[in-house]
């Protein structure tokens, strides 16, 4: 029991300080780019599903996630095309290097959009602020668990 509080507490500890330490993108510069569309890849990744678009001209990997309830996927998947034109919001500070992830906010085509900027940036601090609730309450859970078991010992 005292080993199971003790994990806790770390596990709770770990969840609440992630939460503080993630990007929440409130004051980050966003930036528009408009390029033509190389490839998309609707993948798992870390028990998540993803979609990875590289773009022409681009040597990042431009990732939207598919747990944002806003992000119209199916009319994404039907709608664009390899080598379609498409316009995506990321953070300004991308470096644009090989193998660098860069998190997409909004992606639209034409008259079409996909993800709006407003809706992603709820979505995702909504997912920071579970976390972080999480976290405490594994702490609580923890350190009850680790004061139970001490008290008995007593």
């Amino acid at each position: 029991m005292k080993k199971f509080g003790g994990f806790a507490i770390f596990l709770g500890t770990a969840l609440v300080i992630t939460s503080f330490f993630t990007p929440t993108y409130e004051d980050v510069q966003l930036t528009l780019i408009r390029a033509k569309l190389r490839s998309v890849k609707n993948t798992d990744y870390r028990g998540e599903h993803i979609y990875a678009l590289t773009l022409y001209n681009y040597k990042s990997t431009f990732e939207i996630e598919n747990n944002y309830y806003s992000f119209k996927k199916d009319l994404f998947e039907k709608t664009v095309k390899k080598g379609d034109s498409i316009a995506i919001l990321v953070p300004k500070d991308f470096k644009n290097n090989k193998g660098e992830v860069v998190h997409v906010f909004e992606v639209s085509q034409k008259n079409s959009i996909f993800l709006k900027k407003v809706d992603s940036l709820s979505d995702f601090k909504t997912a920071y602020k579970v976390v972080f609730y999480l976290g405490i309450g594994v702490l609580v859970l923890g350190t009850v668990v680790f004061s139970a078991s001490v008290l008995i010992k007593k």
